[in-house]
């Protein structure tokens, strides 16, 4: 008689969304063998992007933010200008930590993910606040010149200790159609990337094929993050599409999955 194959449904995943599901058959008790099963192949752990918000002023508003997460932050800054700090007004009363009630989460700069350009003279800097506590409503950015768009992305699934992996940046690129953001070679797989590019011009979204998303188009750039949860461990970069050719900068940033 033939061997028995049970075949357990799946349900609540979208295969596009989750990746390639495998199976692995296991057999039953060594005396029969009419038993056996198939179980899941393990699957590696997954970041959520839980929310994106988009200012044109130094306020992001965002839905109350949650324990444990990862909050990003991209800002545009104009006249050669540079970010002096960013906080927020998280209130965790679950902290175990009881002075840090009411505080704001602790944002620290990514040096090698500031990017500047020329002819409008612009500068991206990207931030992040690593194992968030929940509450923060309100994002407010200190910089030495006006904010003129910034982004937030808050993020579930990251590490809460030493989450960035690598970062990069694209200085005063020629004029183009076809931005591109820097090249990042993530280390493990499944990492979550953030890329934006700041233009002269507008524009209009993710190119085709793209394994990005473009979150928002705010203040006519592109602020975009890695579409899939599980890609591989390697090189990966954003582009973006606009109508008129324009100089550009750009930055990027990877961030670890919980082990």
């Amino acid at each position: 008689m033939g061997r028995l194959l049970l075949f357990t449904v799946l349900t609540g995943c979208v295969l596009t969304g989750c990746g390639r599901i495998s199976f692995a058959p296991t057999v039953g008790d060594a005396g029969n063998d009419n038993q056996s099963e198939l179980v899941d192949a393990p699957i590696g752990p997954r970041w959520t992007l839980v929310q994106t918000s988009m200012s044109t002023s130094s306020t992001v508003t965002i839905a109350p933010s949650s324990s444990r997460n990862l909050i990003v932050v991209a800002a545009q800054i104009a006249n050669a200008g540079s970010i002096t700090s960013i906080t927020d007004n998280a209130a965790d009363d679950d902290d175990v930590n009881a002075n840090l009630l009411n505080e704001s989460n602790t944002y620290v700069a990514i040096p090698a993910a500031r990017a500047t350009n020329t002819n409008p003279s612009n500068v991206l800097e990207i931030w992040y606040a690593q194992n968030a506590r929940r509450g923060a409503t309100k994002i407010s950015i200190g910089a030495t010149a006006p904010v003129l768009a910034a982004v937030a992305w808050e993020v579930s699934g990251i590490r809460t200790i030493d989450p960035l992996d690598t970062a990069g940046k694209l200085d005063g690129q020629p004029a183009t159609i076809a931005p591109v953001g820097p090249s990042i070679t993530t280390s493990t797989a499944g990492e979550f990337i953030v890329s934006v590019a700041i233009v002269a011009n507008v524009v209009t979204g993710a190119s085709a094929g793209s394994e990005f998303t473009n979150d928002c188009l705010t203040n006519g750039n592109g602020w975009a993050h890695l579409a899939d949860p599980g890609a591989a461990a390697g090189s990966h970069q954003a582009q973006w599409a606009q109508n008129t050719s324009g100089r550009y900068c750009a930055s990027a940033a990877a961030f670890r999955v919980s082990p």
